[in-house]
């Protein structure tokens, strides 16, 4: 065992709000660790896997971006949740379709190693943009819609997906559900 670290440590000092997760199936997987963090850039997010109790960690996995993008990367709220059968999800909002980097949707990717992804799926079925007059203060304080966002693997092995969306004229919460099969 190497000497004891912050897992954000590995990721460059970790900004934002990490996600920590761990595989419940029952193949050789079984008790996997995952963490997501971000680099302090909105480039993330970025994923470690530890196969051995989180005792090590390698080097972080940047989830890839694989939808149209005005290349300045504005990702942010990530989340992950690994299934009964294994399969890590991550999802996070995104503003890269938006040239004006107001608007975001929110997008999920899964892997079934946490070192490879597939391409970005859209989850939402329309952006959000909160600068409305309904926001107010919020709208400023909150362009990604505060902390309220959640991901979790139901007993199904479903995906469910919370966040706070703006696309009418004030935020409300939206939910999704996501499968996928291995």
């Amino acid at each position: 065992m190497g000497p004891l670290m912050f897992i954000t440590d590995v990721c460059n000092g970790g900004k934002g709000f990490p996600s920590i997760g761990v595989d419940p199936s029952s193949d050789q997987t079984r008790s996997r660790v995952y963490a997501l963090c971000h680099d302090g850039s909105r480039a993330g997010p970025f994923v470690m896997r530890s196969d051995d109790g989180g005792n090590r960690w390698p080097d972080p996995v940047h989830v890839p971006k694989t939808l149209p993008t005005d290349g300045t990367n504005q990702r942010a709220l990530s989340n992950l949740a690994v299934n009964r059968d294994g399969v890590l999800a991550v999802t996070w909002h995104d503003r890269g379709s938006d040239p004006a980097g107001k608007c975001w949707d929110v997008f999920v990717a899964f892997s079934a190693d946490g070192e490879s992804f597939t391409g970005a799926q859209k989850v939402s079925t329309k952006p959000s943009c909160p600068a409305t007059p309904g926001n107010g203060w919020a709208a400023e304080r909150h362009p990604w819609g505060g902390d309220y966002s959640g991901l979790v693997a139901a007993a199904d092995g479903a995906f469910h997906l919370l966040w706070a969306d703006s696309r009418g004229e004030r935020y409300e919460l939206r939910t999704a559900q996501v499968r996928v099969t291995r």
